[in-house]
């Protein structure tokens, strides 16, 4: 499982910028949405997932781990770079964060999929509007959004953004099973 967390945690590292200076809340939870959007697709397809309720539950764990612990490194790593003090210097734990909101995010697609009977892309595109939504509406309480406009704009673009990283993991994974098949690989 650490080689499918690291494919996820790279797919998704060569695919964000950087953090802009203020928006670093926002941005790491545009990141954590990603995650969840290319390691949903990977784990779902392990065969090994259909054994048995058990084995869902311990491969997803073992995704949140694995994609946890390799992402964590860079998602701390932008976020350090991006402090504008270089004589104070703030160490971030990306790795609480990161877990947190993956648990939170598979939680909601597979809610999804075993109470309203919705297919895996509608779950995991569910669960990233439904906790997209919800932690931008945080954002405009605290202040780091100035109105539902402009949270609608970030809004729609993370959902892209994790719809594009989605269907470019699924192509990927598709194409490799096809290789695979063929004895390419």
């Amino acid at each position: 499982m650490d080689e499918l967390g690291k494919l996820v945690s790279t797919f998704v590292e060569e695919r964000v910028d950087v953090p802009r200076k203020g928006e670093e809340d926002l941005w790491s939870e545009l990141v954590c949405a990603g995650l969840f959007s290319v390691a949903f697709h990977v784990v779902i397809r392990l065969p090994e997932i259909r054994q048995s309720p058990e084995s869902l539950q311990y491969n997803i764990k073992s995704m949140i781990s694995a994609t946890t612990a390799h992402a964590s490194v860079w998602v701390n790593q932008r976020l350090s770079d991006n402090q504008t003090s270089p004589h104070l210097k703030i160490e971030f734990n990306g790795s609480t964060l990161i877990r947190a909101r993956l648990i939170a995010y598979f939680n909601e697609a597979l809610l999804a999929m075993s109470e309203r009977g919705y297919d895996i892309e509608t779950a995991r595109s569910h669960a990233c509007f439904a906790l997209l939504s919800s932690a931008l509406e945080m954002f405009i309480v605290k202040g780091l959004l100035t109105d539902a406009e402009e949270a609608a704009d970030v809004l729609r673009k993370g959902i892209n953004g994790c719809d594009s990283m989605a269907q470019e993991i699924v192509s990927v994974l598709n194409k490799k099973h096809t290789n695979e098949e063929k004895g390419i690989l």
